[in-house]
């Protein structure tokens, strides 16, 4: 499906409809059919001084859909209710990686200043800031929900450390676990950690491998990566996507592997006359979608 200006961003609702931001400037967000494509709804902003969106983010009911991007006066959140299609909130937030609680009442954002990483907590219908949670170090990757907590990751060259800290609470985070690295991926480029099942998927001196931390042993290694950030997983950890390069560096669309008894295999090539990017595989794990820049 064509669209007027760049798709910058796009997302899977938990019912697996798609939600889709296009436009650098003066961005149109859209919630499409997954199965036609067909458009459901088109969103309001609430301002016109927005320039570029980096994220979208469904609540867990989906019921709210969290827009995250940049204005000429800063980076901004914007929340709709998708039943009525109305604003919820609009605030002013400096982050990076965000996520919903459980319940979808509060939402965390990570964020970076001078003296280190902060999580903050969010109401997710007014916006009101509820606490923050000083981190030590810098949150390396997502930040993901756990049951009523929220959980994010630390990471040193040999190690990777998980700690978890209260949506509704003051207290400091906890550490959960520590994982070492193995020897040959030390100081990775990119790392995801899945998160309800023990592997990591890791980007290093341009392979892309999946370790198992339990069993302490690769599910994959190929040395197809292309771009570090383009990892994903299914939410069932069934399949795993990258985009991918030819020996000499070339882009070579995306590869989509699938989990079997002795390790991720190779399953689908997405390979097009134009260039396709980024592979967000759906909540069921039976559809993928991708964005793509005509050449």
């Amino acid at each position: 499906m064509p669209f007027p200006g760049h798709v910058t961003v796009a997302a899977w609702s938990p019912c697996s409809s798609i939600a889709i931001s296009w436009g650098r400037y003066f961005p149109t967000v859209e919630i499409l059919d997954a199965a036609t494509l067909a458009r459901l709804t088109i969103l309001e902003f609430p301002t016109d001084d927005l320039a570029i969106g980096s994220r979208l983010i469904f609540s867990p009911d989906g019921r709210l859909l969290m827009w995250a991007g940049s204005s000429r006066a800063g980076e901004k959140l914007i929340s709709w209710d998708l039943q009525t299609g109305v604003v919820v909130n609009a605030i002013s937030v400096t982050g990076g990686s965000i996520a919903y609680s459980a319940c979808g009442t509060m939402f965390g954002v990570s964020s970076y200043g001078s003296s280190g990483a902060t999580i903050n907590i969010h109401n997710a219908h007014s916006g009101t800031h509820m606490c923050s949670h000083q981190v030590r170090g810098r949150v390396s990757g997502e930040i993901w929900a756990h049951g009523e907590y929220l959980r994010f990751t630390t990471a040193t060259p040999r190690s990777i450390t998980t700690w978890e800290a209260g949506f509704t609470s003051t207290h400091a985070p906890t550490e959960v676990e520590t994982l070492s690295i193995p020897d040959d991926c030390h100081y990775p480029g990119s790392f995801l950690v899945h998160p309800t099942l023990p592997r990591i998927a890791l980007f290093h001196g341009g392979r892309v491998r999946v370790w198992n931390t339990q069993d302490s042993k690769f599910l994959l290694d190929s040395a197809h990566g292309a771009y570090d950030d383009t990892m994903t997983f299914s939410p069932d950890g069934r399949f795993f996507a990258c985009d991918s390069a030819t020996p000499e560096g070339t882009f070579a669309g995306i590869r989509l592997w699938k989990e079997s008894d002795t390790g991720y295999i190779l399953h689908q090539k997405l390979i097009y006359d134009f260039r396709v990017r980024r592979a967000l595989i759906s909540p069921n794990g039976g559809s993928v979608i991708a964005r793509s820049v005509v050449s």
